[in-house]
């Protein structure tokens, strides 16, 4: 994969050096320069290096690739390129902050949801001690939680779970239908 974003990369660098009209305006421009050092580095980690240390009996032990790694975070900084390029989408700015809005909702959904499964896993757990479906489902918190949750809320066989639940105990099943409805 390594290989295929670079060879992406450095395709990418000599489309846009050879777009320049004049080839110093691709040396004068800033941005140009970055991502040409950006490629550079990437090819000279996963292909220079590959090559040298394979023809080579130097072990990969005693170098030491950090720096290397720590240029990739540079790359990061492309981020800022597309973040300058939302002036000219207002479009996708508007949609950029609904998301960011709706980020708070969608998050405290997920709370609450949390909480609902965490309390029914809670009593299903105590109500259903030494009953088949509590032995099945619900002998301890994470098993009740995980059980709740891809049984009852992803339909993951909740008619047999509902089944054994409601055979065993009544409480038990209206237990479970009343999280279902919840």
């Amino acid at each position: 994969v390594e290989n295929l974003f670079c060879l992406i990369f450095t395709v990418e660098i000599i489309i846009r050096f050879m777009a320049f009209k004049s080839k110093w305006n691709g040396i004068r421009d800033f941005w140009f320069i970055f991502d040409f050092l950006l490629a550079f580095f990437m090819v000279l980690e996963t292909w220079v290096l590959f090559v040298v240390l394979s023809f080579t009996d130097f072990d990969l032990v005693f170098f030491d690739t950090s720096v290397l790694r720590m240029l990739r975070l540079l790359r990061l900084t492309r981020v800022a390129r597309v973040a300058r390029m939302l002036r000219f989408l207002p479009e996708v700015l508007i949609l950029v902050r609904a998301i960011g809005a709706a980020t708070r909702s969608v998050v405290l959904t997920v709370m609450l949801g949390l909480m609902i499964v965490y309390v029914f896993a809670i009593a299903l757990t105590q109500i259903a001690v030494d009953t088949p479906a509590g032995t099945k489902y619900f002998s301890t918190l994470p098993e009740a939680m995980f059980s709740l949750t891809f049984h009852g809320c992803f339909n993951n066989d909740m008619a047999g779970m509902a089944r054994l639940a409601f055979q065993d105990d009544l409480i038990v099943g209206a237990l479970f239908a009343c999280f279902i409805v919840s």
